[in-house]
């Protein structure tokens, strides 16, 4: 359930304005919790435009960041605020 606190999993897939999958040659994402510095999580590889990782969650806003490049060398960026209520 992605909006209670504590780890989740995540995948992440890529693609083009047409949707069509999309293959990045690298990827990093990086999270932050209620305004603490942000912080790089280990991703694995699932497919050429797809990757999975987890994320630790808590209460308040949580800002999740994923950035790649392709293989022509464009980079592609996506910010997700997600909020969690407080119990």
């Amino acid at each position: 359930d992605a909006e209670r606190p504590g780890p989740q999993g995540l995948l992440i897939e890529s693609f083009d304005v047409i949707r069509e999958p999309r293959a990045l040659v690298s990827l990093v994402v990086t999270v932050s919790n209620s305004g603490r510095p942000f912080r790089q999580l280990t991703i694995a590889r699932r497919s050429p435009s797809a990757f999975q990782t987890t994320a630790t969650f808590e209460e308040g806003e949580n800002v999740i960041v994923a950035t790649g490049r392709t293989p022509d060398g464009s980079r592609m960026r996506a910010e997700l605020h997600l909020v969690i209520p407080r119990s």
